[in-house]
Parts: C-alpha cells; sequence; structure tokens
C-alpha cells in the first residue's frame, strides 16, 4: 500500500500523457498557421494596393534657358496643354483637362545635370503605358512649345516691319502729293537753246 500511494501522489504532479499530446499539436499547428495566414494576408494586400509604374526620359536640352527655368517650364500648364492634347488626357482618363493637370502635375519629377544639359524627366502613373507615354511626350511638347515661343517672336517682329513699310509708304504718298512735280529732262532740253 505504501508504493501505491507514491504512485497517486506523482501522477497529480505531470500532465496526463493525452492532455500533453493534444497541447503540442495545438502549439505545432499554430506555430505553421500564423505564418501561413499572415503570408495570405500580405499577398492580399500586395494584388489590391494599386501599384506605380515608373518611366524616365532622359534628354539634352539645347536652348539658351537656364535649367532651373525649363525644369519649371516642363511642369508648367502650358507645356502641360501641349502633352494633354496630343495625348487626349482627358479622354484616356475621363476627366477634364484641369483635373488631368491636377493628377499629373504631382506625378511629375524632373532633374537637370548643369555640366552636361541632360534633363530627366520621370513620370510615375498606375498606368503603365500612361507612364512611359507621358516621359517620352514631355520632352517633345517642351521643344514645340519653344519652337511656337520663338515663331510667335519671329511673327511679331515681321507684322512690326511690315506696319513700318506699310506708315512708310503713307509717308511718301503724302510726301509725293505735297511737291510738286520735278521737272523732267525733256523738259530742260525745250528751254534751253544750245
Amino acid at each position: 500500500m505504501k508504493r501505491m500511494k507514491s504512485k497517486e501522489r506523482l501522477a497529480g504532479r505531470f500532465l496526463p500523457s493525452r492532455v500533453y499530446a493534444r497541447w503540442i499539436w495545438t502549439v505545432r499547428c499554430g506555430l505553421c498557421v500564423v505564418p501561413l495566414i499572415l503570408f495570405l494576408e500580405g499577398s492580399l494586400v500586395l494584388y489590391l494596393s494599386s501599384s506605380r509604374y515608373q518611366s524616365a526620359a532622359v534628354f539634352e536640352y539645347l536652348g539658351k534657358r537656364p535649367l532651373s527655368e525649363v525644369e519649371a517650364l516642363l511642369k508648367s500648364r502650358n507645356v502641360f496643354d501641349i502633352v494633354a492634347d496630343r495625348m487626349e488626357l482627358s479622354k484616356r482618363l475621363k476627366v477634364s483637362k484641369g483635373t488631368a493637370f491636377d493628377l499629373v502635375s504631382p506625378q511629375l519629377e524632373t532633374s537637370a545635370d548643369a555640366a552636361s544639359n541632360m534633363i530627366k524627366v520621370k513620370a510615375t502613373y498606375s498606368m503603365k503605358e500612361l507612364a512611359r507615354d507621358l516621359a517620352a511626350e514631355f520632352p517633345r511638347a517642351l521643344e514645340s512649345y519653344e519652337s511656337s515661343l520663338a515663331s510667335e517672336i519671329v511673327q511679331s517682329r515681321i507684322d512690326a516691319l511690315e506696319t513700318s513699310m506699310i506708315n512708310a509708304r503713307d509717308e511718301a504718298e503724302a510726301s509725293r502729293d505735297v511737291v510738286p512735280p520735278a521737272q523732267g529732262v525733256g523738259d530742260l532740253e525745250k528751254r534751253t537753246p544750245l
């Protein structure tokens, strides 16, 4: 009997084997399931989050403007309007031109290297093709904008020259009306005897 009491006393200090086995499998499953749940949650978040695509274009600026001014000009509404018209951004984004400017301008980054006159235009957008097209179109739009400014300056000078020519012709006609006609060489020969 004495031995029996010692076994009963020891049996109360340890977990029964069935409880211990169940506990071990619970811990094992927890260690396997928690990383699996975290992996699936991360995959779902990655799948549902919008992707951002970046596209860059590097070009050499050959104009006379300072590079800081060119960078500001690339982000200006004047150049953007040319880009929006060429790419039909209002139709592609299904918004007005002003809203398209508000959507695209924060996604456009420019940087310039003064040593080589190279300018980098980087466009970031959720649509891959649009990011690519924006990065490619902004340098072309800048060139088009500068050539239109140059042609406007040339045209204004031509208009000023035409106006001055018209004014000079009017003054010449007015002075011809005031001055009597000069006598021709034939008239002088008739009057003077030889």
